[in-house]
């Protein structure tokens, strides 16, 4: 097994958790009725992203915040968005 794939296996439970937070939050952007979870739904993947150490921004829109987070430059390698 190799690194990614033994780190994957390792942190498994965390992953899944994570996720299952993120989907417990009633984010359809369809439903206006939904429009504040919407936002805590952004706001939980903005937290996300800055705990990994990417550069995040919240951009707000005349409809749903945006979010956005770029990795830091690695010489030689492609940013990743």
């Amino acid at each position: 097994m190799n690194r990614v794939s033994e780190y994957i296996s390792s942190h498994r439970k965390s992953f899944e958790d994570e996720l299952a937070e993120l989907l417990h939050i009633p984010g359809v952007s369809a439903d206006s009725r939904q429009r504040g979870e919407v936002r805590r739904a952004a706001e939980w993947m903005l937290g996300q992203f800055q705990r990994v150490g990417l550069a995040t921004e919240l951009i707000e829109t005349v409809g749903h915040p945006l979010v956005y987070a770029e990795s830091p430059p690695v010489a030689g390698a492609p940013i990743a968005l």
